[in-house]
């Protein structure tokens, strides 16, 4: 769980916003901490149940969910543009 009592297991993992490029998203102490190749850990704080700020860089990620449940994928907001990633794991 987060800071904000949101549990955070559920969206960890690795999603493919491309067939060549991924973005690891992995628990840090009060955060996650979304990484890609060549590029600097982003640390992202909870907003809501499913949606994730970054404090450094204007970058938001919301999660989404099937009807079940399951982590699927995710939402990445940067510079005006959104793209979906599915989660690959």
């Amino acid at each position: 769980m987060d800071a904000t009592g949101c549990d955070t297991a559920d969206f960890v993992g690795i999603y493919e916003l491309h067939a060549d490029f991924v973005l690891t998203i992995v628990q840090a102490e009060h955060a996650l901490r979304m990484t890609a190749a060549n590029q600097a850990p982003i640390e992202l704080y909870a907003v809501s149940d499913t949606t994730f700020c970054a404090h450094t860089v204007s970058t938001e990620v919301t999660f989404e969910r099937d009807a079940t449940g399951v982590v699927t994928g995710l939402l990445l907001r940067q510079e005006g543009e959104t793209v979906q990633a599915p989660k690959r794991r």
